[in-house]
């Protein structure tokens, strides 16, 4: 896993930002300089399925998906797109789009 990755590389994760309700956060992964590295995405409802990406691949997903250039933006784009779809609708658009990502499933 990616987080595998950047915890040996002594980044650690800055926020852990609500999407909805307490089921689905983003994790944002930070270098020592505060510079973000990676994402993570957690759906907790769907026993604890991970989404791993390296930032730019996340950014272009954000783009792609949302046509955001703006990071600020996304909070609200994310919030509203999870709450008509779910985790496997989520994983399909990435797919659609070529996006990278690592996937981990405690099931």
């Amino acid at each position: 896993m990616l987080s595998d990755t950047w915890i040996r590389a002594g980044f650690v994760k800055k926020e852990n930002i609500i999407l909805v309700s307490t089921l689905i956060y983003l994790k944002l992964w930070v270098d020592y300089a505060g510079n973000p590295v990676g994402v993570a995405i957690d759906f907790e409802y769907a026993d604890d399925i991970h989404y791993e990406f390296e930032y730019s691949d996340w950014h272009n997903y954000l783009q792609k998906q949302f046509g955001l250039t703006n990071q600020a933006e996304f909070r609200k784009s994310l919030c509203d797109y999870f709450e008509n779809h779910d985790w496997l609708e989520f994983e399909n658009s990435l797919k659609t789009f070529g996006i990278k990502y690592d996937k981990i499933v405690f099931w």
